[in-house]
């Protein structure tokens, strides 16, 4: 499942135009099996981004969503947590451009395993940067190859349709949030273009725009025809709007709408459902689980709601009026359930009773740790348990007593890149919580770092005489001068001291 951060309005004609005729033609196969990979030999072969967006276990690989693609990893049976082989999806697999925006694995009637995967990506119209929808891809050997559609959109003929139908022509503010796969369908869930379904029963299937009500499509004018999460549970489609919480039991067929009711204690905390999550325990149990957001109402707020009769009523167990939580992901252990949220990774193993929350990620190798609160994401599978959030991967396979932390960086000195630089550059305070300054060392000793305003004063000393091994390091600071104050914006420059020399670089800090 794939989490939305934010949306704006935009109104959707009149930008470039993908049609939907436009369909991936390649035919349908059957699974084939995984090939044998070596371990990743890099940072870089690892995770193509270290914003990890959304993840799925499917025995044996873990599927990794990144804000820079997506990435394969299966785990080494009896390995360390972080043991395995990674593989990258690459645009000639056929994958995609952009980053990855929504992800599901499933088993169609046939038996096949089917990975779907959606992109987003950056454009510019009239000066101003919005996201766009990069398409959906599926692929038949667990992320080996792609076929790949563009964005659905719709035609703009609206001819012989009813009124107040309203299609949307184009990618830019569509892109696709979360996928489901129901028997020999597949569902997507997409801010401008709202919920559609692929037939995959068909020879050539496109994507059919449908609503989950009867009301002619308008994603301005309708809340609940702005689709954002899906999930699946046995037979039960399950769609998270902008108006609640919307279950069919045949397929897309008919729909009843859930939502949020004011002084209701039983209803959904708020109208705005950015992720669902299905779990069914080994027991039989089923319960389903949604992010509720803050819409429209007063009487709204953000908070972990659960229902154990398929939304007809609903338990608020996680955040308050006065102490909201915002959750962006859901994954289950059979009777544990995980949820990513701003406070961060929480974890419950009496179904929402009682909550534990996570420390901060750190890794008990190199000692280096997360310092975002937020987590986006979360995993469990082969024994291991999977964070993931804006600084890298989190693995875990002692159920988060400790971890191994993987994070993408291209390697100091090699390829043309610098001995030493800093990321990310240019540098927020309010964005970020701390920028990284990434080095190599072929020999072991003490490492001094320093920040010079652009006069070359000397302005902080974050690090002074820490004695680091042979390898890849990463230093932070937190964009404070003395005193704790947060600095001004402007260039500053960095000095890293190191045993194989010094090394000096620019760092640009913009609020």
């Amino acid at each position: 499942m794939i989490r939305l951060f934010q949306a704006s309005l935009l109104l959707l004609f009149g930008a470039a135009t993908i049609f939907a005729s436009d369909r991936a033609t390649r035919p349908f196969t059957h699974t084939t099996g995984l090939a044998p990979l070596p371990a990743a030999t890099s940072a870089q072969d690892r995770l193509p981004s270290n914003s990890i967006i959304d993840m799925e276990f499917f025995s044996p690989a873990l599927f990794i969503a990144t804000g820079g693609g997506l990435s394969r990893f299966i785990p080494l049976p009896g390995g360390a947590a972080d043991e395995g082989s990674f593989r990258i999806a690459r645009g000639s697999d056929g994958f995609g451009p952009g980053g990855v925006s929504g992800l599901a694995v499933g088993i169609n009637s046939a038996g096949d395993t089917l990975l779907f995967a959606a992109t987003a990506r950056d454009t510019t119209i009239g000066g101003e940067t919005y996201g766009s929808g990069g398409g959906v891809g599926l692929s038949l050997d667990l992320g080996e190859s792609w076929l790949w559609w563009p964005q659905p959109v719709d035609s703009r003929d609206t001819t012989g349709f009813p009124r107040g139908y309203s299609p949307t022509v184009t990618s830019v503010q569509n892109i696709t949030y979360d996928i489901g796969i129901l028997g020999d369908k597949a569902w997507i869930a997409s801010w401008g273009g709202g919920l559609r379904y692929l037939d995959m029963t068909l020879p050539e299937p496109v994507w059919v725009n449908q609503p989950p009500d009867t009301l002619p499509f308008n994603v301005l004018d309708r809340l609940n025809h702005r689709a954002f999460s899906i999930a699946v549970m046995d037979t039960l489609l399950f769609v998270g709007t902008a108006k609640g919480v919307n279950l069919s039991r045949d397929n897309g067929l008919t729909w009843q709408n859930y939502s949020h009711t004011p002084g209701s204690e039983t209803s959904l905390s708020g109208n705005f459902i950015p992720a669902l999550g299905a779990q069914i325990t080994t027991s039989g149990r089923q319960i389903l689980w949604a992010a509720a957001w803050s819409a429209e109402a007063s009487t709204e707020f953000y908070s972990i709601c659960k229902s154990e009769d398929y939304g007809l009523t609903w338990s608020r167990v996680y955040g308050s009026v006065d102490d909201p939580v915002r959750t962006h992901n859901f994954a289950f252990e059979d009777s544990v359930v995980y949820a990513a949220t701003d406070h961060g990774l929480l974890k419950s193993s009496d179904y929402g009773q009682t909550w534990g929350v996570f420390p901060p990620v750190r890794d008990s190798v190199t000692g280096e740790r997360v310092y975002e609160v937020d987590m986006f994401s979360a995993a469990a599978g082969a024994g291991r348990l999977f964070a993931g959030g804006p600084e890298g991967l989190g693995i875990s396979d002692d159920g988060g007593l400790s971890w191994r932390l993987l994070r993408s960086f291209p390697t100091p000195g090699s390829a043309g890149q610098p001995t030493a630089y800093a990321y990310p550059n240019p540098f927020s305070p309010d964005r970020f919580a701390v920028v990284r300054f990434q080095y190599r060392l072929n020999r072991a000793g003490p490492v001094t770092l320093e920040l010079y305003d652009f006069a070359l004063e000397l302005l902080i000393r974050p690090v002074k005489n820490a004695n680091r091994g042979v390898g890849d390091h990463a230093e932070v600071w937190d964009g404070r001068g003395p005193g704790g104050s947060k600095i001004a914006n402007g260039a500053y420059f960095f000095r890293l001291q190191t045993p194989d020399g010094e090394h000096w670089g620019k760092l640009l800090v913009l609020d």
